[in-house]
């Protein structure tokens, strides 16, 4: 029986027939590999934040019967042309003894950020692999999305389509996804693999990071063709134009501020007025951000044997991996007024 995971349900239907049919993905770095198993250790600081909500949080470990250092509950969904099968990251359990799944993601800033404000429409995968995972429970879920920079969390309630569970501070959200539609979508693919070929590729903001892209090139590229046409040759060379002009521009304007800076550190006025420009000089600065990659690599040397030591280790390798730019000149130019000529 054929079977696939339900995290990769929705993943392109080209790349699923792909496996399926034996192609090879490109190797992903050990750097990758690495941030994988930081992200992937951040649930436990996730879980914790849940249990300090009141729920009793089920948190099963490795998988027995994977077998295969795969971590959560094991679930399994059979249909006519293939098996689901996938792994809760916990469960929690009432205090009617009724019991929810519960999915985490531990998400980058700029993800979470975008993660609140448009849900699922820009993360579909997830939504796939909660829905597999909502058809095999047959209850809503809680779905847990923390910032894994400031530890901020954002709380939802998955279809929940009779109302029933309305608990302090959670977002109630319904999944842009149906079962029956990744049904449809699976069985598509059996059937082109069956027929040993490929199904048609759907292009997607995954293309980029995507491991089995050599299979889209030249399938799927554009053809360059030459034009000659005077109203698009007359737009070409404006453009050449006004390129040149904008890179000269740029360079002419850095010059400029070089000159003003030069001066500012010279003289030792920080602030001036001249030609109806007021020029302001603040010294040198640099921003500072986490570095990831150095977090997960520092991770490896740490031994984490509980949930609030996991936190201070947390804690403690983020004032480690602060990661600092260029030191570069801060400065603030106005125009505060067009000079008489």
């Amino acid at each position: 029986m054929s079977y696939y995971g339900m995290s990769e349900t929705g993943s392109c239907p080209r790349v699923l027939s792909a496996v399926k049919l034996g192609n090879k993905p490109m190797s992903r770095s050990e750097l990758d590999l690495d941030r994988l198993e930081y992200y992937t250790s951040l649930e436990a600081v996730a879980a914790k934040k849940l249990e300090n909500e009141g729920f009793i949080v089920l948190d099963a470990g490795e998988c027995k019967i994977c077998n295969n250092g795969r971590m959560g509950h094991h679930v399994k969904i059979s249909e006519d042309l293939f098996d689901l099968i996938g792994h809760l990251d916990r469960r929690v359990i009432l205090p009617d003894e009724r019991q929810l799944p519960v999915e985490i993601k531990s998400l980058g800033p700029t993800s979470w950020k975008l993660f609140e404000s448009s849900l699922f429409e820009e993360f579909k995968n997830y939504a796939f692999q909660e829905c597999c995972y909502l058809e095999h429970e047959k209850s809503p879920g809680i779905y847990w999305v923390m910032n894994r920079d400031t530890g901020k969390v954002l709380k939802y309630i998955v279809n929940d389509f009779k109302n029933e569970y309305n608990f302090p501070g959670f977002e109630k959200i319904v999944l842009p996804i149906t079962y029956p539609q990744i049904v449809d979508k699976l069985n598509s693919v059996e059937i082109d693999v069956a027929d040993n070929k490929l199904s048609d590729p759907a292009p997607n903001e995954d293309c980029h990071w995507c491991l089995f892209k050599y299979l889209c090139s030249g399938n799927n590229s554009k053809v360059t063709v030459f034009v000659d046409d005077s109203a698009v040759k007359e737009a070409v060379e404006l453009y050449k134009s006004a390129k040149t002009t904008e890179d000269v521009c740029k360079t002419q304007k850095q010059n400029a501020v070089n000159a003003l800076i030069g001066y500012a550190k010279s003289s030792n006025n920080e602030k001036f007025k001249v030609n109806g420009v007021s020029f302001s000089y603040h010294g040198m600065k640099y921003t500072t951000s986490i570095d990831d990659d150095k977090m997960a690599r520092l991770l490896r040397s740490y031994t984490i044997t509980d949930s609030e030591g996991k936190k201070i280790i947390y804690d403690d390798l983020a004032a480690q991996v602060e990661k600092r730019s260029k030191s570069f000149d801060s400065y603030t130019i106005k125009i505060i007024e067009t000079p008489e000529k």
